[in-house]
Protein backbone atom coordinates (compact mmCIF):
# COMPACT_ATOMS: atom_id res chain seq x y z
CA UNK A 1 0.00 0.00 0.00
CA UNK A 2 1.01 3.34 -0.58
CA UNK A 3 2.28 5.90 2.47
CA UNK A 4 -0.68 8.69 0.80
CA UNK A 5 -3.88 8.71 0.29
CA UNK A 6 -6.02 5.71 0.10
CA UNK A 7 -5.63 5.30 -4.07
CA UNK A 8 -9.44 3.86 -5.27
CA UNK A 9 -10.43 2.92 -8.30
CA UNK A 10 -13.46 0.72 -9.80
CA UNK A 11 -14.11 -1.93 -12.29
CA UNK A 12 -16.92 -2.33 -13.91
CA UNK A 13 -18.96 1.08 -15.01
CA UNK A 14 -22.96 0.03 -15.36
CA UNK A 15 -25.46 1.61 -13.13
CA UNK A 16 -23.83 1.16 -9.90
CA UNK A 17 -20.25 1.51 -11.16
CA UNK A 18 -20.99 4.67 -12.64
CA UNK A 19 -22.30 5.98 -9.12
CA UNK A 20 -19.48 4.25 -7.28
CA UNK A 21 -17.09 6.12 -9.53
CA UNK A 22 -18.76 9.40 -9.26
CA UNK A 23 -19.14 9.48 -5.46
CA UNK A 24 -15.47 7.58 -5.12
CA UNK A 25 -14.47 11.13 -6.86
CA UNK A 26 -15.41 13.10 -3.68
CA UNK A 27 -14.05 11.09 -0.52
CA UNK A 28 -11.61 13.21 1.43
CA UNK A 29 -8.58 11.21 1.94
CA UNK A 30 -8.98 9.15 -1.32
CA UNK A 31 -6.88 9.84 -4.25
CA UNK A 32 -9.39 8.49 -7.40
CA UNK A 33 -6.96 6.95 -9.86
CA UNK A 34 -9.13 5.85 -12.48
CA UNK A 35 -11.38 3.19 -13.60
CA UNK A 36 -11.77 0.06 -16.37
CA UNK A 37 -14.25 -1.08 -17.86
CA UNK A 38 -14.47 -3.92 -20.66
CA UNK A 39 -17.03 -1.91 -22.52
CA UNK A 40 -14.87 0.56 -24.60
CA UNK A 41 -17.69 2.66 -25.80
CA UNK A 42 -18.94 3.06 -22.43
CA UNK A 43 -15.80 3.37 -20.88
CA UNK A 44 -15.32 6.63 -23.15
CA UNK A 45 -18.75 7.71 -21.90
CA UNK A 46 -17.88 7.60 -18.68
CA UNK A 47 -14.77 8.92 -18.84
CA UNK A 48 -15.78 12.06 -20.48
CA UNK A 49 -18.64 12.38 -18.41
CA UNK A 50 -17.19 12.15 -15.01
CA UNK A 51 -13.86 13.78 -16.06
CA UNK A 52 -11.96 10.19 -14.87
CA UNK A 53 -8.88 8.62 -16.28
CA UNK A 54 -10.79 5.45 -17.98
CA UNK A 55 -7.52 2.17 -17.33
CA UNK A 56 -7.18 -0.23 -20.37
CA UNK A 57 -7.15 -3.46 -18.21
CA UNK A 58 -7.88 -4.25 -15.24
CA UNK A 59 -4.25 -5.31 -14.33
CA UNK A 60 -3.05 -1.74 -15.12
CA UNK A 61 -5.73 -0.36 -12.22
CA UNK A 62 -4.88 -2.35 -9.73
CA UNK A 63 -0.86 -1.94 -10.50
CA UNK A 64 -2.26 1.53 -8.92
CA UNK A 65 -4.67 1.24 -6.79
CA UNK A 66 -4.98 -0.34 -3.15
CA UNK A 67 -8.30 -0.82 -3.26
CA UNK A 68 -11.16 -1.36 -5.90
CA UNK A 69 -14.78 -1.21 -5.76
CA UNK A 70 -16.42 -3.93 -8.10
CA UNK A 71 -19.13 -3.61 -9.62
CA UNK A 72 -19.10 -5.99 -12.58
CA UNK A 73 -22.11 -8.68 -13.33
CA UNK A 74 -22.33 -11.18 -10.73
CA UNK A 75 -21.32 -14.50 -13.32
CA UNK A 76 -17.26 -12.05 -12.82
CA UNK A 77 -17.05 -11.11 -9.36
CA UNK A 78 -15.53 -14.60 -8.57
CA UNK A 79 -12.47 -13.74 -11.47
CA UNK A 80 -12.33 -9.88 -11.07
CA UNK A 81 -12.24 -10.26 -7.24
CA UNK A 82 -9.82 -13.40 -7.10
CA UNK A 83 -7.43 -10.79 -9.60
CA UNK A 84 -7.55 -8.04 -6.84
CA UNK A 85 -6.85 -9.51 -3.89
CA UNK A 86 -3.94 -11.85 -5.10
CA UNK A 87 -2.53 -8.29 -6.20
CA UNK A 88 -2.76 -8.04 -2.45
CA UNK A 89 -5.32 -5.17 -3.19
CA UNK A 90 -8.77 -4.30 -0.81
CA UNK A 91 -11.92 -5.17 -2.52
CA UNK A 92 -15.17 -3.45 -1.91
CA UNK A 93 -17.36 -6.44 -3.87
CA UNK A 94 -21.40 -5.63 -4.87
CA UNK A 95 -24.03 -8.34 -3.22
CA UNK A 96 -23.86 -11.01 -4.03
CA UNK A 97 -20.11 -11.72 -3.38
CA UNK A 98 -20.16 -14.58 -5.93
CA UNK A 99 -22.60 -17.27 -7.45
CA UNK A 100 -21.45 -19.70 -5.23
CA UNK A 101 -20.12 -20.71 -1.63
CA UNK A 102 -17.58 -22.24 -2.63
CA UNK A 103 -16.52 -19.45 -4.65
CA UNK A 104 -16.73 -17.34 -1.63
CA UNK A 105 -14.77 -19.05 0.22
CA UNK A 106 -11.45 -18.96 -2.05
CA UNK A 107 -12.02 -15.50 -1.83
CA UNK A 108 -12.28 -15.51 1.91
CA UNK A 109 -9.35 -17.44 1.96
CA UNK A 110 -6.90 -15.11 -0.55
CA UNK A 111 -7.87 -12.22 1.60
CA UNK A 112 -6.59 -14.02 4.44
CA UNK A 113 -3.74 -15.38 3.12
CA UNK A 114 -2.60 -11.92 1.40
CA UNK A 115 -4.14 -9.60 4.51
CA UNK A 116 -6.08 -7.86 2.20
CA UNK A 117 -9.57 -6.89 3.13
CA UNK A 118 -13.09 -8.06 1.68
CA UNK A 119 -16.50 -5.98 2.14
CA UNK A 120 -19.79 -6.65 0.55
CA UNK A 121 -22.24 -3.88 -0.49
CA UNK A 122 -24.89 -4.33 2.26
CA UNK A 123 -25.68 -0.91 1.67
CA UNK A 124 -28.38 -1.28 4.06
CA UNK A 125 -27.13 -2.34 6.74
CA UNK A 126 -25.84 1.22 6.94
CA UNK A 127 -29.48 2.95 6.74
CA UNK A 128 -30.44 4.57 9.87
CA UNK A 129 -34.02 3.27 9.14
CA UNK A 130 -32.19 -0.28 9.45
CA UNK A 131 -30.47 0.05 12.61
CA UNK A 132 -32.98 1.84 14.54
CA UNK A 133 -34.93 -1.12 14.14
CA UNK A 134 -32.18 -4.02 14.62
CA UNK A 135 -32.94 -3.99 18.66
CA UNK A 136 -36.46 -4.95 17.66
CA UNK A 137 -38.15 -8.10 17.73
CA UNK A 138 -39.58 -10.05 14.37
CA UNK A 139 -43.32 -10.31 14.98
CA UNK A 140 -44.27 -12.43 11.53
CA UNK A 141 -42.72 -13.89 9.21
CA UNK A 142 -45.15 -15.20 5.71
CA UNK A 143 -44.44 -16.02 2.39
CA UNK A 144 -46.90 -15.70 -0.96
CA UNK A 145 -47.97 -19.08 0.17
CA UNK A 146 -47.78 -19.93 3.70
CA UNK A 147 -49.81 -17.65 6.52
CA UNK A 148 -47.81 -15.67 9.51
CA UNK A 149 -46.82 -17.09 12.15
CA UNK A 150 -45.99 -15.32 15.18
CA UNK A 151 -42.68 -15.62 16.91
CA UNK A 152 -41.14 -14.34 20.02
CA UNK A 153 -37.29 -14.12 19.07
Amino acid sequence: MSGGPLRVGVIGTGSLGYHHARLLREVRGASFRGFFESNTDRAGTVSRELGIRAFPSIEALLAEVDVVSIAVPTSYHHVVAKAALEAGKHVLIEKPITTTIEEADELLAIAQRTGALVQIGHIERFNRAIRAALPCRILAVSTADTPAKASSM
